[in-house]
């Protein structure tokens, strides 16, 4: 979760509602800083029935810190042949952000958390997951805990990485 984003509003609300990321057997949040900073901010624009310094509410949700920059550069893709053309051109622009996933995951790794659920999951702030569904999706795939498993979403970015998209 970026600080100074919309990001730790968007958090916020969906814990109030139990929803996202909330309605998970288990969760956590990743951000480069601690809950209290994060959501500590009587800026955020919160139902009228809940205090104007929310954080006391919040204090409850697990938050791990990476030392990372979250802001990452926005590059053209490779280049590719365009017949259409007949030249060479960049590929559309996108974040390099695989660096600051690789850190993610390394973070969740070593908390060891993931190691009580079947299944863990990486998800953007503004990805909206269904648990119960997507419990249903993955049921066909859970084997046995000693192998890891992952499902590729898409082809390797600039860096050769596989980490992309609001769900991984």
């Amino acid at each position: 979760v970026a600080p100074g984003t919309y990001e730790p509003q968007m958090v916020a609300m969906q814990y109030l509602e139990g929803t996202g990321i909330f309605g998970c057997d288990g969760y956590r949040v990743v951000s480069n800083i601690s809950a209290e900073l994060l959501f500590g901010n009587a800026s955020l624009k919160l139902p009228s029935n809940i205090s104007a310094r929310p954080f006391p509410l919040f204090r409850r949700i697990p938050v791990s810190i990476v030392d990372v920059n979250l802001w990452v550069k926005l590059q053209p893709g490779p280049m590719y042949w365009d017949a259409a053309m007949n030249a060479w051109v960049h590929g559309s622009k996108h974040l390099v952000n695989a660096p600051v996933f690789i850190d993610v995951w390394d973070k969740i790794f070593s908390d060891g958390e993931y190691t009580k659920y079947d299944w863990t999951i990486k998800l953007d702030v503004d990805a909206f997951p269904v648990p119960m569904r997507l419990k249903e999706v993955l049921r066909g795939y859970t084997q046995h805990p000693s192998q890891p498993m992952y499902m590729q979403n898409t082809a390797a970015d600039v860096y050769g990485n596989f980490l992309h998209g609001p769900i991984e």
